[in-house]
């Protein structure tokens, strides 16, 4: 990898890095909190309530972040940056996250 291919990649890093400090936080947050006691949230404890709002908070905000970080990474590797963003966008589909509900579930 060149200099050249390198540009921009400590900020992709950068960026992780702050997503991960922002998840662990949605973590002991919302295992911490009473059910009902957040926003269109009902879940509590470690499994469903941390753990399963940190997966919500995963396909957005931080899959459409990751859109853009991965186009930067992957300037060298064009195959696996329109993969990456393909799955990030799956996002933006009706009915993936709705804002009524933003409790995990498995349909």
């Amino acid at each position: 990898m060149t200099a050249i291919d390198r540009r921009g990649l400590r900020e992709v890093w950068v960026s992780w890095a702050l997503y991960l400090v922002f998840l662990a936080v949605t973590v002991v947050t919302y295992t911490r909190l009473p059910p009902g006691g957040t926003y269109n949230f009902s879940a509590t404890g470690f499994w469903g309530g941390g753990l399963g709002r940190t997966l919500v908070e995963l396909n957005y905000p931080v899959a459409l972040g990751a859109i853009a970080l991965a186009a930067v990474a992957g300037r060298g590797r064009p195959r696996l940056a329109a993969l990456a963003i393909v799955l990030s966008a799956t996002a933006a589909l009706p009915g993936v996250v709705s804002q009524d509900d933003l409790t995990a579930r498995c349909r």
